[in-house]
């Protein structure tokens, strides 16, 4: 799970049910069989596999799409930090105003990822381009 998201990757419950496909068959055979019928057995399964992402730390994220690195923008937010203070660190720091930027998104496509809470949870592409408008607070 944490390749995965490590690059930067969608991770669903399908995903964790497809690796259980290929790497413990035996195990998901005696899970569904004793379950009523398949569709409630693999509803059940999905529902597991989000316990279990939960258990260890992910959850449910709405992705966004990433067009630089999580190093990349650490380079960038280190030099803009030089610049700035050479600029104005000699004001005194009440001097500083703080305004944020804020994307407000909206016509979002439809779809979540599973991501380490506290960890990124960008994607490299999304399947739509989203509308967005910037707002300052």
């Amino acid at each position: 799970m944490e390749s995965v998201r490590d690059g930067e990757h969608f991770l669903t419950t399908a995903h964790l049910v497809t690796w259980m496909k290929s790497h413990r068959p035996l195990w998901l055979k005696a899970y569904m069989d004793v379950k009523l019928n398949d569709d409630r057995a693999y509803k059940s399964l999905l529902q597991w596999c989000l316990k279990f992402a939960n258990r260890h730390g992910y959850s449910h994220r709405v992705p966004c799409a990433t067009k630089a690195t999580q190093s990349e923008l650490q380079v960038v937010q280190e030099a803009f930090s030089a610049e700035f203070f050479s600029k104005f660190g000699h004001l005194p720091r009440r001097a500083w105003i703080n305004v944020d930027e804020t994307p407000v998104y909206y016509d979002m496509p439809p779809g979540k990822t599973l991501a380490k809470v506290g960890k990124s949870s960008r994607v490299q592409e999304t399947q739509k381009h989203s509308d967005r408008i910037t707002v300052v607070l």
